[in-house]
């Protein structure tokens, strides 16, 4: 006699999360776009995006690494198959590549095979541990440079 309740057909959870993972799902499309097209600027014109960068105004003023520092690193280095370059430079860049490369694969399957069970649905614990590798790379970087003056992202430039 003691049953969980079910949310109904209707009701406000279903529809706050199909419209959260439509949401999802356009954000991706769209970065998708954003990277495609960064990589086609970047094989095209490889020195313009060097010319383009200014310098973090953070780290100009504070002499600290700012939480996004090294993530245009991350992303070239992505680009260019170096993955463990890559997340030493930032993590949540090759975090996010994989977490949307397995959400798209498996709403892709799901729409393919008509099979709901396989789709990946987007859930706040996926933040979580983004938002804690961004802290941690944050963390590590300055403590690195403040106490044993050893600046980790330099010397990952010169491999």
């Amino acid at each position: 006699m003691n049953q969980t309740k079910q949310p109904r057909r209707g009701s406000f959870w279903l529809r706050y999360t199909q419209s959260l993972d439509h949401t999802m799902k356009v954000l991706g499309y769209i970065a998708i776009g954003i990277l495609a097209f960064g990589f086609l600027l970047w094989f095209l014109c490889p020195n313009l995006l060097k010319k383009l960068q200014s310098p973090c105004l953070f780290y100009v003023v504070s002499g600290l690494y700012c939480p996004g520092c090294g993530g245009t690193r991350a992303l070239l280095s992505l680009l260019r198959g170096k993955l463990c370059l890559s997340f030493c430079f930032h993590p949540v860049v090759l975090y996010a590549f994989v977490v949307y490369a397995f959400y798209f694969t498996s709403n892709f399957l799901a729409t393919v095979f008509q099979k709901e069970t396989i789709r990946m649905h987007f859930r706040y614990l996926y933040l979580g541990i983004g938002f804690l590798l961004y802290l941690f790379h944050f963390l590590i970087t300055n403590f690195y440079r403040l106490y044993y003056h050893i600046d980790i992202l330099k010397l990952l430039e010169q491999k």
